[in-house]
C-alpha cells in the first residue's frame, strides 16, 4: 500500500537482548501513526526504548507520544504534528528531514540533514538545546508578516545553510522576521543564506544574530551597483551581484541607479516590492522601466528620494538635451544623443525639474 494510516496505540517493550528501538521503515511510502506510542519499560530504567525512522517517504506522528528513548531519523522525513516531548533526544541524520509542529527535548541536525518547522508556517519547540551542525540546512518559510519559528529553552548553536522560502503575501523590506529564540543564547552563524525564487530576483536578505534571537530581514538587491554591506560579527548577508548591471537601456539604468542610491541612503522601498519581486532578470528590467515616467507620482518617501537622485544631476547637460526632446510627457526622464555622438551613460541622465511634479 502506498499510504497507510494507523490509529492503533503502540507499546514498546523490552526485548530478550535488552531494550529495542521501535523501527519504522517507510520504504518510499507515506505512513501516519495517530495512536500513542508508549513503552512498558519503567521510567526508573536507565535505558529506554525509542523510535527509529528508516527508508524514504514520510512518517507522520499526530499523537501525544510518551516513549522515552531516542528518536533517530536515518532517512526520509519525520513529520510530528503532536508531541514526542518525553523522548530523550532527537537526531536527524544525513539526508533526512524533521518537519511539523513538534515539541521535543533536545535536537541535533547533522550535516546533510534538514530542519523544516511546520507544514507551512509552523513552530518547532525545543525544551533543551538545539545544535545545527555545519552542512545542515534550516528551512524557514515566510508568508506575509508571519514566519516559521524555532523556540529553544536552552542554547542554540547554529551553522550550515539557511534556506528562505516565500509562501506569498505582502512583504516588507527592512522589517525583521524573528525565526529563532533561545533562552540560553544563540551562538554561531549560518555559512550560507539562500533566497527562494518566489521572493523574486530583486530580493536579497540579511540575518542578524543578537543575544537570544536570530532574525532575517528582506532587502532590496542591488540593481546596477555593487552593494557594500556593513560587515559585523552578528550579521550575515546573502551575497548578490548587481541583478541588472549597466547593460540595460538608459532609462532603465537611470531608474535602477536611482533606486540603488535611495536604498543605500536608507530609503524604505517596500512600496516598490512588486517591482523587485520578479521571476527573471528581464521581467525585473521591464518592471523598473515602468517607473521611468512615473517617478513624479510616487507618494512614499522612497519615491521622493528616488526622484531626488535624478533631480540632482547636471543641470547644464539636462538643458542641452532638453532642447532635443519633443516628448511632452510629464515627469519624463530625459535622454538623447547629438549627431554622431555616443549614447549618454547613466551618469549623464536626469529628470526635468521644471516638468516634474513631486
Amino acid at each position: 500500500m502506498a499510504n497507510v494510516t494507523l490509529a492503533n496505540a503502540i507499546q514498546i517493550s523490552q526485548g530478550a537482548f535488552g531494550v529495542n528501538q521501535f523501527t519504522v521503515d517507510t520504504n518510499g511510502f507515506n505512513m501516519t501513526l495517530s495512536g500513542v506510542i508508549s513503552t512498558t519499560v519503567p521510567a526508573t530504567e536507565a535505558i529506554q526504548p525509542g523510535l527509529t525512522k528508516n527508508g524514504l517517504g514520510d512518517l507522520t506522528l499526530t499523537g501525544v507520544n510518551t516513549y522515552r528513548g531516542q528518536t533517530i531519523v536515518n532517512a526520509g522525513r519525520l513529520i510530528v504534528n503532536g508531541s514526542i516531548a518525553n523522548t530523550s533526544s532527537v537526531t536527524i541524520a544525513d539526508g533526512a528531514v524533521l518537519a511539523g509542529n513538534v515539541a521535543i527535548p533536545n535536537l541535533t541536525v547533522m550535516s546533510g540533514a534538514k530542519l523544516s518547522p511546520g507544514n507551512s508556517i509552523g513552530t518547532v519547540n525545543v525544551a533543551g538545546n538545539l545544535t545545527l551542525n555545519a552542512g545542515s540546512t534550516t528551512v524557514i518559510e515566510i508568508q506575509g508578516a508571519t514566519v516559521d519559528k524555532i523556540t529553544v529553552g536552552g542554547t542554540a548553536t547554529i551553522a550550515g545553510t539557511l534556506q528562505l522560502v516565500a509562501l506569498g503575501g505582502t512583504y516588507q523590506f527592512g522589517s525583521p522576521y524573528t525565526f529563532l529564540t533561545a533562552t540560553g543564547g544563540v551562538t554561531g552563524s549560518f555559512a550560507t543564506i539562500t533566497t527562494d525564487a518566489g521572493f523574486g530576483v530583486g530580493v536579497s536578505s540579511a540575518v542578524s544574530i543578537a543575544g537570544n534571537s536570530a532574525a532575517v530581514t528582506l532587502t532590496a538587491a542591488p540593481l546596477v551597483t555593487t552593494a557594500v554591506a556593513a560587515a559585523t560579527a552578528n550579521t550575515v548577508a546573502a551575497q548578490k551581484a548587481p541583478v541588472l548591471g549597466l547593460t540595460q537601456r538608459r532609462n532603465i539604468t537611470a531608474v535602477a541607479l536611482g533606486l540603488d542610491r535611495a536604498v543605500a541612503a536608507g530609503a524604505d522601498v517596500s512600496s516598490l516590492f512588486a517591482v523587485y519581486n520578479q521571476p527573471m532578470r528581464e521581467a525585473l528590467a521591464a518592471a523598473v522601466n515602468t517607473l521611468s515616467g512615473k517617478v513624479h507620482t510616487a507618494t512614499s518617501a522612497a519615491g521622493l528620494r528616488v526622484s531626488d537622485q535624478f533631480l540632482a544631476r547636471d543641470a547644464r547637460s539636462l538643458r542641452d538635451r532638453a532642447r532635443r526632446v519633443t516628448d511632452g510627457r510629464r515627469g519624463q526622464i530625459i535622454h538623447g544623443r547629438s549627431a554622431g555622438s555616443e549614447e549618454l551613460g547613466p551618469r549623464a541622465l536626469s529628470l526635468d525639474r521644471s516638468r516634474a511634479e513631486l
